[in-house]
């Protein structure tokens, strides 16, 4: 990257990375965008220093602008915290690596996780990202080394135990890769789910020179997935009226209790109240009240107690509805079975 660009949304890649040197990299740094615990941003810009350092929040990011002295700015939109609310945001930066094939008829240098996070397994397996470098700084054949333009520059992943991610295609290509230039391929790939170690295999061609083989390797950790298992139980509902009798609250506990071999951070429990369980659970029915309530940490193999409260609007009907805890309401963990993390209580008296 030469010049100005940004990412928003969606399209903010899950890392980036900045060398000296494809051909010879001597210093590599990597910022790591989402995975794990780092938190997604909503924008990402690429640019050149001194104009963001100018204006840093409000800045426009102008396409034909080279960059020579580089800067990465890092977007979380603006939220509102109630009383007693927080807000906590990760991301990371330090150095990367990168895997060099300096074979013709192309260098290429492939970088990705080398270990799936337990977080992003699920029992079909674990998504994530592999790039390809593709650079034309090779003089072929060895022996006699010619330095020319190439054309019909593609990398093709190889049938193996790691899956091509839906709507994905297994050859990326490069019309013309001249010399001295260099490319960026990258793919959505989905490793299986067994704890192993898989070699993914890239063959790397063009329409000058015989093809090459690269290989790059990923590890799927023991998570244990299947056993993982975040529920839970309501104990000690109570109502608080009013001394006209109307409903004023509700009190209640709800037991988080995590059945696996890991401990979690800021795990998350939205309290709802329905008149429709069915409906609502279906999204064919919006609650009727919902309150986010911060569980905090669990290890594994225990359970917490967390004190809910609903306050409910005036003139709220209580008789036949329903409350519901949603453990892990922004689905941080991979478990085996989803289903048990609603737990309902009622029909209310």
């Amino acid at each position: 990257m030469t010049q100005e660009r940004e990412a928003l949304g969606q399209d903010v890649p899950p890392f980036y990375q900045v060398f000296d040197s494809l051909a010879d990299p001597q210093i590599i740094a990597q910022g790591t965008l989402s995975g794990g615990d780092a938190v997604r941003p909503d924008r990402v810009v690429w640019c050149q220093w001194s104009r963001v350092n100018d204006t840093p929040w409000d800045f426009t990011v102008d396409p034909m602008q080279n960059i020579s002295d580089s800067a990465v700015a890092t977007y979380w939109n603006p939220t509102t915290l109630q009383p007693g609310q927080s807000r906590r945001i990760v991301t990371y930066y330090g150095l990367g690596a990168i895997d060099m094939d300096m074979r013709c008829p192309v260098a290429v240098g492939l970088t990705g996780p080398k270990e799936i996070p337990c977080e992003n397994m699920t029992p079909q397996g674990g998504e994530f990202t592999l790039v390809a470098y593709l650079a034309n700084v090779l003089g072929c054949p060895e022996e006699e080394p010619i330095f020319e333009n190439l054309t019909e520059v593609y990398a093709q992943i190889l049938p193996g135990p790691v899956t091509i991610a839906p709507f994905e295609d297994d050859t990326k290509m490069v019309d013309e890769l001249a010399v001295g230039a260099s490319a960026l391929l990258s793919w959505q790939l989905i490793a299986p789910p067994t704890p192993g170690t898989y070699t993914i295999e890239i063959e790397v061609g063009c329409a000058e020179r015989p093809p090459k083989i690269v290989q790059y390797t990923i590890t799927v950790p023991d998570c244990g997935l299947m056993l993982c298992d975040l529920t839970g139980q309501w104990t000690n509902v109570q109502i608080h009226r009013a001394r006209n009798g109307a409903p004023k609250a509700i009190y209640g506990r709800f037991l988080a209790i995590n059945n696996c071999d890991q401990s979690f951070r800021n795990l998350t429990l939205t309290i709802y109240l329905t008149d429709d369980v069915v409906a609502f659970r279906a999204g064919l029915r919006p609650p009727i009240v919902a309150i986010r309530q911060r569980v905090g940490s669990l290890a594994a193999h225990s359970s917490r107690l967390v004190h809910g409260k609903v306050n409910l609007p005036r003139g709220t009907v209580l008789t036949g509805r329903y409350l519901i805890g949603f453990i892990d309401s922004d689905n941080k963990v991979s478990e085996g079975n989803e289903s048990n993390n609603w737990v309902e209580y009622g029909p209310l008296p």
